[in-house]
């Protein structure tokens, strides 16, 4: 990137030009990964990416996820990137993130969200109208917000 651009500072924060650069650079990231077949490769990736792009890995922030694979296998990949091991199910920005088909369970949180956030209404100052509004503008909006995350 440095050969192509010079640039003395960065995007500031809450600009429209932000999230596209991020998609591009994340696209080239993205495509690098797929190319890698072994970690000692994908782990020099990363530095690499670093340092052009100034997105440090922070691995305490990061998980991996292993599909099947011995245990012992997975705990050695694990220690080698130095990310935490992950298991399936677990939430992501407050939507749940799982493998196969939906249990009820995985959606508990997400009920719960709900349920806490009307109670919380029930004293405001509102008519029934406004109340009716109120839930069914905030809460038609947290399930289509966890839906698109399935699409």
């Amino acid at each position: 990137m440095h050969d192509y651009f010079h640039y003395a500072r960065g995007v500031r924060q809450g600009d429209s030009l932000s999230p596209l650069l991020f998609c591009l650079a994340e696209d080239v990231l993205s495509r690098q990964i797929t190319k890698q077949s072994n970690l000692q490769h994908l782990t020099n990736l990363f530095t690499r990416y670093a340092n052009v792009a100034g997105q440090w890995v922070k691995p305490s922030k990061l998980t991996i996820f292993c599909g099947a694979m011995h245990q012992a296998r997975k705990i050695r990949l694990a220690k080698f990137v130095g990310f935490p091991m992950g298991f399936m199910s677990f939430m992501y920005l407050g939507v749940p993130v799982f493998r196969g088909t939906p249990k009820k369970i995985y959606f508990q949180a997400l009920v719960g969200k709900t349920k806490c956030k009307l109670a919380s209404w029930k004293d405001v100052l509102l008519s029934n109208v406004g109340k009716a509004q109120l839930i069914q503008y905030v809460i038609h909006n947290m399930i289509v917000y966890s839906i698109t995350t399935y699409t």
